[in-house]
């Protein structure tokens, strides 16, 4: 179920441009083999292949590095999907108008420990954000610290979310 709600002091709209909701088994083949997983526990890497994006937005790596090219998929996604536009001219793409994008990379979870004692330990959630590009200005001006300042905000109501609904600290990690 999906829904939206304008519940709020502010006045405006809100509005989804699209839903998207699992879309079957992942199909595509990396050294061999399928993920065999659903499609959406696939990286971004395989979602923008399988939605027909460009090599260039995917494929950056050629071949040899697909967890970079996971965590670099969604900035190329959107630079490729708002080129063109008046805010990010120097991009070839298809002018769509994006406002805002944020992406989730989701391997945060338990990993083995490699000491003595055994067990799992939390890996926890990373924030990423760049403010040394262009002039540290966002094409449409503002300062690219506002990424910096989003990325403190989500990463501090995601940590207590979590923390709250699961009963156990989550770790929030460097930024």
């Amino acid at each position: 179920m999906v829904a939206l709600s304008n519940q709020s002091k502010e006045q405006g709209v809100v509005c989804a441009d699209a839903v998207r909701f699992g879309e079957g088994t992942g199909t595509i083949v990396r050294e061999g083999k399928t993920s065999g997983l659903p499609r959406y526990l696939e990286g971004a890497r395989y979602s923008m292949q399988w939605a027909g994006m460009p090599y260039e937005v995917y494929g950056g790596r050629q071949g040899s590095d697909d967890y970079a090219d996971d965590i670099n998929t969604r900035s190329r996604a959107v630079n490729y999907l708002s080129g063109g536009l008046p805010f990010n001219p120097a991009e070839k793409g298809l002018g769509v108008p994006i406002e805002m994008s944020l992406g989730f990379h989701t391997d945060a979870g338990y990993i083995s420990k490699k000491r003595s004692a055994g067990g799992y330990e939390l890996i926890g959630t990373l924030g990423i954000y760049m403010t040394e590009f262009n002039n540290g200005k966002l094409n449409a001006g503002t300062s690219r610290y506002a990424s910096r300042d989003l990325t403190d905000l989500v990463l501090t109501q995601l940590t207590g979310d979590i923390t709250t609904t699961s009963g156990h600290p989550w770790i929030r990690r460097s930024m």
